[in-house]
């Protein structure tokens, strides 16, 4: 039996049952492997039946950080709600309330990082890219036409006070722990004032659904098509949010003319699934302020991850994202404040 890497997690017992229930079938030889999950609590294993081949049925548990067995919890509301719009999100076989498991369909290993890396032609990483612009479209025009208010994700949005929670995230956990700077109160003052205003700007956009998390570990592909995964997070925000995270990743670095033929093709899309017309100089602006908002609250997240749980997974994106930071405050002249307190603290965005 292919049983070697099964601890305390789970019992032969309880893995057979549950698998005689979601495969119809009784199940004498499987294996489970333990999968890099991502910054959150939850964890993540493979099981699949047979050998080592892996060429035989399997599936994905997913383990909550403690169960919840009283109340909803939003990736299922949120898979419900998504696949009814019909989005590529994974089926859900089965949940165990009492223990916190959730028995997930398997999309494979095949992460959109993987197929659009940097000796990947072009017109290749073009079409993928397309393909997640044409996803992020459906997902905006679908949750605009069928918004419902017992989903979570509508019940919450990137309003001022999240935003900037971010920030205020980022200039404890960057700043603070990960840097050492020794921020006096006046100081953490001055680097607020000039944020706030940025996102003030971004929470009086036009509100869409997004998925939050829209980047190349969280986009799989299977049978030449792309999935969404990682979606529990899903909220309210800009039109730009999820495009920022697709477009300054920070674990796929994108040169900037295929990043502004991306935003073209994504108006486009927009245009065409019946979007009023786009003002496209706007867009872009709103694009670059998003994109230092989320580029700096993803810092804040590597540097938390670094400083409290002692992981070193994420540091070396850490390099990649200022420096999408850097360029982005360069060019954009409406952020020169921003661009002028950041640099006294964070030199490497510096010009």
């Amino acid at each position: 039996m292919g049983n070697h890497n099964i601890n305390n997690t789970f019992s032969l017992p309880y893995l057979k049952e549950n698998l005689l229930e979601i495969w119809g079938k009784s199940v004498d030889s499987f294996d489970v492997q333990p999968l890099a999950g991502d910054a959150s609590t939850r964890r993540y294993y493979r099981v699949f039946e047979g050998d080592e081949s892996r060429k035989h049925r399997r599936l994905i548990v997913m383990q909550l950080e403690s169960p919840q067995p009283n109340s909803e919890i939003d990736f299922i509301v949120l898979t419900e709600y998504l696949a009814r719009l019909s989005l590529p999100v994974p089926k859900l076989y089965r949940y165990d309330k009492e223990r916190g498991y959730l028995f997930l369909e398997d999309f494979g290993d095949q992460l959109l990082q993987d197929a659009v890396g940097p000796h990947v032609e072009r017109s290749e990483k073009l079409m993928w890219y397309q393909k997640a612009a044409d996803m992020l479209a459906l997902l905006q025009l679908q949750g605009s036409q069928d918004p419902n208010p017992s989903c979570p994700a509508f019940n919450r949005q990137f309003d001022l006070a999240k935003l900037m929670w971010e920030m205020n995230f980022m200039i404890e956990h960057f700043l603070g722990n990960l840097k050492k700077c020794n921020l006096l109160e006046s100081e953490v003052e001055e680097i607020r004032s000039v944020l706030a205003p940025l996102c003030q700007t971004l929470a009086d956009q036009e509100l869409c659904l997004t998925h939050r998390d829209f980047h190349s570990r969280n986009i799989m592909i299977q049978n030449d098509e792309l999935k969404m995964i990682d979606f529990q997070d899903a909220r309210l925000g800009p039109r730009q949010y999820d495009l920022v995270s697709l477009l300054k990743d920070s674990y796929v670095e994108l040169d900037d003319s295929f990043v502004e033929e991306m935003i073209d093709y994504f108006i486009d899309r927009l245009e065409e699934t019946g979007v009023e017309k786009i003002n496209r100089i706007e867009f872009g602006k709103i694009f670059d302020f998003m994109s230092v908002q989320r580029n700096l609250k993803a810092i804040g997240t590597f540097a938390f991850q670094k400083t409290q749980k002692d992981t070193d997974r994420y540091s070396e994106d850490i390099p990649r994202t200022l420096n999408y930071v850097k360029k982005t405050l360069a060019r954009q002249p409406e952020l020169f404040n921003v661009k002028t307190v950041l640099e006294k603290y964070i030199p490497e965005i510096a010009s």
